[in-house]
């Protein structure tokens, strides 16, 4: 912001006027309440922002939550008996909660690609579709071909996650009209 420009710093003002106010809205946490109402005077969001990820970064706190999300990355699996949504959404979960995990670790701890697929390769394991594309990297590796990228392999994840949920709607749409007409039969009757 061009402190000599009178717009640019109405502007600012009116936006950090804005996110404070969400901030006093949203935060729920007692330590976020504390560092919003130590900043009650000046409303500056940009300092809650910094202080609130900093404690999330460095505190006992965050550390016990970061420890938490890559515990449920490492060990969660997909099973979809158990799984109430799409097997796409639950890549979404996946991917939502490693984001998640990056955002409360300082970029010198992010854990590279490779390692990142793996993973995921991990928590699908128990779909046997998803398994085989783990299969078929290693066998188009040994063809002298690249191991996809962390970015490609969620790319062919989701296009397979597609054709299982389209399939698995088919079958209970298919399921939910013949359960309909026999109730019109019976019915009629």
């Amino acid at each position: 912001v061009d402190p000599t420009n009178r717009a640019q710093v109405d502007l600012f003002r009116v936006k950090q006027d804005f996110m404070y106010s969400v901030f006093v809205d949203k935060l729920k946490t007692d330590k976020a309440k504390s560092l919003v109402r130590s900043h009650e005077t000046t409303q500056d969001a940009q300092q809650v922002w910094r202080l609130l990820l900093d404690h999330q970064q460095t505190s006992t706190t965050g550390e016990l939550h970061r420890d938490q999300s890559m515990c449920h990355l490492n060990t969660h699996k997909l099973d979809p008996s158990n799984w109430r949504g799409t097997i796409a959404s639950y890549i979404t979960h996946w991917m939502n909660q490693f984001r998640e995990w990056e955002a409360l670790t300082p970029q010198a701890n992010h854990i590279a690609g490779e390692v990142k697929r793996t993973m995921l390769q991990s928590a699908v394991s128990l779909v046997p579709q998803l398994d085989a594309i783990k299969t078929q990297c290693h066998i188009e590796v040994t063809q002298g071909r690249p191991m996809p990228d962390f970015e490609r392999y969620v790319a062919l994840l989701e296009s397979v996650a597609a054709d299982i949920d389209t399939r698995h709607a088919k079958i209970t749409n298919k399921g939910l009209e013949d359960s309909q007409q026999t109730n019109s039969c019976c019915a009629l009757s």
